[in-house]
């Protein structure tokens, strides 16, 4: 098995979502945003918040306690643009943040080809550990 080589955080926000990849394919930054807008938004309505946290934050970012390629993205999305205060109140953020944090780096599961990828460079993998440690 291939050992992941972990990309340079100064370089995240630069990252070309679509070539990560969520349970359901593709990732794209937009819809990692509006999941995080509406699990912050207090106006969201309870049908709003349920799909946000069901149907992103469980499924997209983390499918049954599986973290993929681009689940530092979302928790890096999720750090910085969210405060502690918020992150306490929404218990959901903060579910997900312990999941990360328990599953650590080890949790990533990656497939053969983005393996293949991020050796060559070009699937730079970002450590769930050094995004913890500089946003939270």
């Amino acid at each position: 098995m291939l050992e992941m080589k972990y990309g340079d955080l100064f370089q995240i926000e630069e990252v070309d979502y679509s070539k990560y990849r969520t349970c359901r394919g593709a990732a794209n930054r937009a819809e990692f945003e509006s999941v995080i807008e509406t699990i912050r938004d207090p106006n969201s309505s309870v049908d709003e918040l349920d799909d946000a946290i069901n149907d992103g934050l469980w499924d997209l970012f983390s499918h049954q306690y599986t973290l993929y390629s681009s689940t530092p993205l979302a928790l890096y999305l999720i750090l910085s643009r969210t405060t502690k205060a918020e992150r306490i109140k929404r218990v959901e953020l903060s579910e997900f943040i312990k999941l990360c944090k328990s599953r650590g780096n080890e949790g990533i599961f990656l497939t053969e080809q983005e393996l293949l990828a991020n050796k060559r460079g070009e699937l730079p993998i970002f450590s769930i550990a050094d995004i913890l440690r500089k946003y939270t």
